[in-house]
């Protein structure tokens, strides 16, 4: 009987490890940093200065490290952060599948090589949060990460184009 017990005692114990394993986790977690969008980009330091966008059933987001204004031409070769995303305030998970291509969301981290080349640094990996979306603005944070070379945090505001 005590060893009966013992072996329920015991296999109770190594349940426990085994029930509490961290893989279950069910949303993101993202902090974001209460300071201007920065980083690097390719190894650069890069802090974000102006950004433009366009709304349609998406909001399509051009953000800067240089001034810019709405209908000025956007095709210089410098280092600059595009995506679109749902159009409506909500924080939206940075993610890639093949398998379910409607629902990934990923943010470009853009520059460009030597011979003016682009090089697209895809950051799969963490969140965006559109704050607020007015006639003139669309406001939010950014926390993402392509790799070690090529990450941005912080606070945006970009002027509505369209």
């Amino acid at each position: 009987m005590k060893k009966n017990l013992l072996f329920a005692c015991t296999l109770v114990f190594f349940s426990m490890f085994i029930a509490c394993s961290d893989d279950d986790t069910t949303e993101p977690e993202t902090e974001f940093i209460d300071q201007v969008l920065q980083g690097k980009i390719d190894g650069e330091s890069w802090t974000f200065v102006n950004g433009t966008s366009s709304i349609d059933d998406k909001i399509h987001l051009d953000l800067l490290s240089t001034e810019t204004e709405c209908g000025a031409s956007n095709f210089e070769k410098k280092s600059r952060i595009i995506f679109s995303i749902t159009n409506a305030v909500g924080i939206y998970e940075l993610k890639f599948d093949f398998n379910d291509l409607d629902n990934s969301q990923t943010v470009t981290l853009l520059s460009y090589d030597e011979e003016g080349i682009p090089l697209n640094n895809i950051a799969t990996e963490g969140t965006v949060e559109i704050t607020d979306i007015t006639e003139t603005k669309i406001i939010g944070r950014i926390n993402a990460r392509s790799d070690d070379n090529s990450f941005v945090n912080g606070n945006f505001e970009a002027s509505v184009c369209n």
